[in-house]
């Protein structure tokens, strides 16, 4: 009676195991994040947001994995059929998955709005056009980079200038940045303007001076780069190292750090550095434009896509959500120096305290995302090669221009792989 009675219970026990809540509901969800699991800024961000994820998510398990290159491991794990529910890439890199049909569109109804035009209403002014890829919005963003001008004010008033005479256009800075150009036994040791060209830096600059002069890098399905606005927009870029020579081809942020340039075009999350890396007093301000009637820079993202595979897309989503709701997007500025646009208050103690981050945010109205293409790798390795060309002047901005055009154009035209 006794073992019947034990035997009894058992069954009892395995049977309410089996039907809980908790046994019933309890789902396991893959998330990649980028960088190293102690060190990295999206683990220090996540650290701090950990606690009450798990809090929010009881009946979720959550398997966090740091992936270095996760666009390139994504694929691989997709073919093993061991792909995660949730992975973190950059804009660019996105493109492949979401032309093959492997990351799926948000779910509107997670975030609480009908549509794209609702989603607006969560984002800062302009911000959309930084996330729409292929017509829709296939991610939320872990950090947003849009590009503005840094410059050094004690550079300006030993020249004479005050913030005031800070440019606004690319006529202006070409003038200006004359004044700033100094040679030393025919080496240059000081410029008017620094900026970087290496690494995709090239295809975001070519991109921002193609589009302010009224065209784009692509236009119905081609290559654009040899259009009227494309070479009249580069050429300009070309007169800054040779014409018109404000800059030299190795004056980039560490040249302005050291004081060595009057302007630089940078990205946003530098701001966060480069007061601890300057001795100098410096401001920020727009990117230049070519027309003040045609203000547009560019930006690109990193963010938090959900697979195609997942068998749990709505789970997903709603932890996408979380991590990158508005009550997050302070820690993972103050922690990390990466902006998550998502409207409200907390960018005004954010401004309080960095008034200098200010023209960063205000950029997002006028930024338009990085060329984003599943040959991403090839076109701006190309656009790299022609900057590289244009610099050292191996033959006119038309002949480089051509050439960046057809090779681009093959890329456009290949089918994927």
């Amino acid at each position: 009676m006794s073992r019947l009675f034990r035997v009894s219970c058992l069954l009892v026990l395995l049977v309410a195991c089996a039907f809980s809540p908790a046994g019933a509901q309890t789902k396991q969800i893959t998330l990649w994040l980028i960088g190293d699991a102690e060190t990295g800024s999206y683990a220090q961000v996540f650290k701090q947001i950990e606690p009450a994820l798990h809090a929010a998510f009881p009946d979720i398990d959550l398997d966090v994995h740091y992936v270095v290159a996760p666009n390139d491991r994504f694929l691989v794990a997709l073919a093993a059929g061991i792909a995660p529910d949730i992975v973190t890439m950059s804009t660019g890199q996105a493109a492949q998955f979401i032309e093959a049909g492997l990351v799926v569109p948000i779910d509107y109804e997670v975030f609480g709005v009908r549509d794209s035009d609702d989603l607006k209403n969560l984002f800062y002014p302009g911000a959309l056009a930084s996330m729409y890829m292929y017509d829709d919005v296939f991610f939320m963003p872990t950090e947003t980079t849009t590009f503005g001008m840094y410059y050094n004010i004690d550079l300006l008033q030993a020249h004479g200038l005050d913030e005031q005479h800070v440019p606004r256009t690319w006529d202006e800075l070409i003038e200006i940045g004359k004044r700033f150009m100094r040679e030393e036994n025919g080496a240059v040791q000081q410029t008017g303007l620094a900026l970087r060209r290496g690494w995709m830096w090239p295809s975001f600059r070519f991109a921002a001076l193609i589009r302010q002069a009224g065209s784009d890098w692509r236009v119905n399905g081609r290559a654009a780069f040899n259009t009227p606005e494309a070479l009249s927009a580069i050429e300009m870029y070309a007169s800054l190292f040779h014409e018109n020579k404000i800059t030299a081809p190795t004056a980039d942020n560490v040249w302005f750090q050291n004081g060595n340039a009057a302007f630089y075009l940078g990205p946003s999350y530098e701001m966060r550095t480069m007061e601890p890396m300057t001795s100098f007093d410096f401001g920020t301000a727009p990117y230049p434009v070519i027309d003040p009637a045609n203000p547009v820079s560019t930006s690109y993202s990193y963010g938090m896509f959900v697979s195609s595979h997942s068998q749990n897309q709505k789970e997903a989503w709603e932890i996408v959500k979380f991590i990158t709701d508005t009550e997050w997007a302070p820690v993972w500025y103050r922690t990390s120096a990466l902006l998550i646009p998502r409207a409200g208050d907390w960018i005004l103690d954010i401004v309080a305290d960095q008034p200098k981050f200010m023209p960063f945010v205000l950029e997002l109205e006028h930024a338009r995302l990085e060329i984003a293409h599943p040959r991403y790798n090839e076109i701006n390795g190309a656009i790299r090669d022609a900057d590289n060309q244009i610099v050292a002047r191996t033959a006119s901005v038309a002949n480089i221009l051509e050439d960046l055009n057809q090779r681009v154009d093959v890329f456009l035209q290949e089918p994927l792989p």
